[in-house]
C-alpha cells in the first residue's frame, strides 16, 4: 500500500511539472507570434515609407504625360496601397487641423487652425502615421 501511495504522489508531482512546462511552451509560442507580427509590421512600415515618394512621383508623371504604361504603374501602386490596408489621409478644405495626422507647411493665421489647402495626402498603417498630410492652414 505504501508503494502505491508513493507512486501516486510521484506521478502527481510529474504531472504538475509537465503541465507547468506545457504552459511555458504555450506562452513562448504566443511570445514568438507577437514578435513575428511586430517584425512584419515594422518591415512593412519601412518598405511602405520608402515606397510613398515613388507613388507621388508616378502620380506627378501621370499628370504631365498620359501614357498607358504610367497609368498602369500608378494603378498597380494604388493596388499595393489597398491590399496592405493603408489608409489615405485626405483632409478637405475647412477641416480642423490635427497635429497627429497633418503637417503644416504654410500657416497664415495661427489662431484658427483650419485647413485651406492640401499639398500632399498622408498615409496611415495600423494607426501609425507613415507620412502626415502636408497642408496649409489659416
Amino acid at each position: 500500500m505504501l508503494d502505491f501511495k508513493q507512486k501516486y504522489y510521484c506521478l502527481k508531482k510529474e504531472n504538475k511539472k509537465i503541465k507547468k512546462n506545457f504552459y511555458k511552451v504555450i506562452n513562448y509560442i504566443k511570445f514568438i507570434k507577437k514578435k513575428k507580427n511586430k517584425f512584419k509590421e515594422i518591415s512593412l512600415n519601412k518598405i511602405i515609407t520608402k515606397f510613398i515618394p515613388l507613388l507621388d512621383n508616378v502620380k506627378n508623371l501621370n499628370v504631365f504625360t498620359n501614357k498607358k504604361s504610367i497609368s498602369y504603374t500608378l494603378y498597380f501602386l494604388k493596388y499595393i496601397i489597398k491590399i496592405n490596408k493603408i489608409k489615405i489621409i485626405k483632409p478637405k478644405k475647412n477641416d480642423d487641423f490635427n497635429p497627429h495626422i497633418h503637417q503644416v507647411i504654410i500657416s497664415i493665421d495661427k489662431k484658427k487652425n483650419k485647413i485651406i489647402k492640401v499639398l500632399k495626402k498622408g498615409y496611415i498603417l495600423d494607426n501609425i502615421v507613415l507620412r502626415p498630410a502636408l497642408v496649409c492652414t489659416s
